[in-house]
């Protein structure tokens, strides 16, 4: 795992690349005023050795928590204590993934006899963990740890409740700068006099505000500085910076940065599509409003949102155009990532496409604050009373049934109070179940489904997430269920399933997903239970494959569902004898496209697979591809694939001139084929079904 920190602990650079981030930081903490009284205060706690404790570090958005912090950092430099920052803006808002990021950072950090410093800045990307933060994390740290909170939001009243915690907390609220340090500021910046007065009223006390209006009067000293009137501080002075930009390769790597969550050099050269952006990439990282991370540059957030809105407002098809490079060069090679990597892609893929119409609609994430985790024994009865109140007796009794079933998983979402919000039961089946069958009227449908319409073969399986419910209130569009349903996107690059699906209430509307998703009400999978209606929406990965499936969701959400020429055209699913009649008649017209064009497999689910395309070169491809990988270890002289090589593949001639080119009988030749059709055949059925 990348470790998500920003760590100093004195002695020599490591890197040229450290050189330049510390003397960033210095200049930045130098120009740091209006916060003696707090840089005292923590200066006083490392001088009193008062670990444990916790300093609650809290204001608005741009007021200077993060410049505090780094002047913090160099206050315990300075004195010999360690001192490591956590971005939560980088971390997956999930008790395992902080968990580990703390302790590998206490981990590494020992400093004998001195307390230790950990800072955890944007808290408020954590606010769904409070809770888990106060009864697990806290508890857990050394005590020589000096924990630094920095976030937006206050203290929740409990962290005062609690007897155990008050005594640590310290609670320190940032305010905007008052008139002395204002003037102090624009001492350390060479503010000329004749603009002062009309950036003081413009910023009126707000470290960011004020920093961007001397940038603004920094690049274009003679132009007057005119604000009055200025209902939005950040939005106006990140439009007149923009105006003052005149590189235009500046303007384009602005864009990127705002585009993305996080900005690396190789993400900005695809998305500038250059080579060389090195230049672009420093001055990125010298601006106000970008912090340079161990990951990467990330953007101010009240900033980013100026710089995407004024983008698209003026040319929409190029902020596209960034999004695609972007999703693109996250989502490659998903399809051997697996399912936390595919998460974590898919969650900063729909970040870039926040600003997008769709995903508005249908996934408003709005400030909504939760974290998936699983569920104790204790919290299934509370759970199961929630099925019950939202869809009915019976449905709350299959609930019951189905947690008690091998291969079911049980998902909830906890809020800020460690409380489940929501809930899903994903159930995995096979060709066995399918035969057993099943009483439960869902799983009834989808078996009928699969019966008459899409058969599952060899080692294939379905997942069904049979209950997939917001609290309170079902499957109405909600921050809580968008969460749910981003969480369940994963589960498409689950090895072997062809088939995802779940449960829908139909009075809801389902096509705008469908449109987009590729996703749809399945054909015979109506029923009805509790007096409500529901069907089953299920996208097949043997149509699309999952990694086809992100890239071409991204361009039908950029399209707002209206993208016909990337729905995927249906597929022939043969069964084992028919498949393997199919490969042999493959093999026999290898190099003639007329008879090749005939070909059922030219349709089958590993073509899609392989390159999403259906033609007869493609398939070859395939073929030669999996025959050579394959079936070239078999004895010498003339392996499997050698046998196909010169008969099929790049043919010698007829069978005598083959078998004296590689050295063998036309008896043996012949007993070869047969046995390298025969292994192809089984390689490639393993491949159709999902099962290599």
């Amino acid at each position: 795992m990348t470790r998500l920190t920003e760590s100093t602990r004195g002695g020599t650079p490591r890197s040229p690349e450290r050189t330049v981030r510390r003397v960033q930081r210095r200049a930045r903490v130098q120009n740091l005023v209006g916060r003696n009284r707090e840089i005292a205060q923590f200066a006083d706690l490392l001088a009193a050795e008062r670990a444990p404790c916790i300093i609650y570090l809290h204001g608005p958005g741009g007021i200077g928590k993060s410049s505090l912090l780094e002047a913090f950092r160099v206050c315990a430099l300075e004195r010999e204590h360690s001192f490591d920052c956590l971005d939560a803006r980088l971390l997956p808002a999930r008790p395992d993934a902080v968990r580990q990021s703390v302790e590998q950072v206490v981990a590494s950090t020992r400093v004998g006899g001195k307390s230790r410093i950990l800072a955890i800045d944007h808290t408020e990307r954590l606010s769904s963990l409070d809770g888990w933060l106060r009864a697990e994390l806290l508890p857990s740290l050394p005590a020589e740890i000096i924990l630094v909170l920095a976030g937006r939001n206050r203290p929740d009243a409990r962290w005062h409740a609690d007897p155990g915690l008050s005594e640590l907390l310290i609670d320190v609220e940032l305010e905007p700068l008052e008139s002395e340090a204002v003037s102090e500021y624009f001492q350390h910046r060479k503010v000329p006099e004749r603009h002062r007065t009309a950036v003081r009223d413009f910023a009126r006390g707000h470290p960011l505000a004020l920093a961007l209006a001397v940038d603004r009067v920094s690049r274009k000293p003679d132009k007057p500085f005119d604000a009055a009137g200025s209902p939005d501080l950040i939005r106006d002075l990140v439009e007149w910076l923009l105006g003052d930009v005149d590189e235009p390769r500046q303007l384009d790597a602005l864009a990127a940065c705002a585009t993305v969550r996080v900005l690396t050099e190789p993400l900005l050269a695809a998305m500038l599509q250059r080579s060389d952006v090195h230049s672009e990439f420093d001055w990125l990282a010298e601006q106000h409003f970008i912090d340079r991370q161990t990951n990467g540059l990330v953007i101010h957030d009240l900033v980013r949102e100026v710089i995407v809105h004024e983008l698209r407002q003026r040319n929409l098809e190029r902020h596209h155009g960034l999004i695609r490079i972007a999703a693109a060069y996250r989502l490659d090679g998903l399809e051997n990532a697996g399912q936390l990597a595919a998460l974590q892609a898919i969650g900063e893929t729909i970040y870039t496409l926040r600003h997008e119409p769709h995903v508005k609609r249908q996934f408003p994430f709005g400030d909504v604050q939760c974290y998936p985790d699983s569920a104790s024994a204790e919290e299934i009865p509370a759970l199961q009373a929630e099925v019950a109140r939202l869809e009915g007796d019976e449905s709350a009794d299959w609930f019951e049934y189905w947690l008690s079933r091998e291969h079911t998983e049980l998902l909830v979402l906890r809020d800020s109070t460690r409380q489940p919000c929501a809930v899903a039961v994903n159930i995995l089946f096979d060709a066995s179940d399918l035969a057993t069958g099943s009483d439960d009227p869902c799983v009834q449908a989808l078996f009928r489904y699969l019966d008459r319409h899409a058969p599952l073969r060899g080692a294939e399986q379905v997942m069904l997430t049979r209950f997939m419910i917001a609290h309170g209130t079902h499957q109405a569009r909600t921050p809580v269920w968008a969460e749910l349903a981003a969480q369940l996107n994963g589960l498409m690059f689950t090895p072997g399933i062809v088939l995802l699906g779940w449960a829908s209430d139909l009075a809801h509307d389902w096509s705008q997903i469908d449109n987009t998703a590729d996703a749809w009400i399945l054909p015979d999978t109506e029923y009805e239970i509790g007096g409500r209606s529901y069907g089953i929406t299920a996208h097949d990965l043997r149509r699309e494959p999952s990694f086809q499936w992100a890239h071409n969701c991204v361009e039908r959400i950029l399209r707002d569902g209206d993208a016909p020429e990337l729905r995927p055209a249906d597929v022939v699913l043969l069964d084992m004898k028919a498949f393997e009649q199919a490969v042999v008649d493959a093999l026999h017209g290898f190099n003639d496209d007329s008879l090749l064009a005939h070909s059922p497999l030219l349709h089958s689910p590993m073509l899609r697979r392989y390159g999403n395309r259906s033609d007869p070169e493609s398939l070859r491809s395939l073929i030669q591809a999996k025959s050579e990988r394959h079936l070239s270890a078999s004895p010498k002289p003339c392996s499997l694939h050698e046998a196909l090589e010169q008969v099929y593949f790049v043919p010698a001639g007829k069978h005598p001139a083959a078998a004296e080119s590689v050295h063998v009988s036309e008896r043996t030749l012949r007993r070869r084929l047969r046995a390298a059709e025969s292994r192809l055949a089984e390689v490639l059925w393993q491949f159709d079904t999902q099962a290599d």
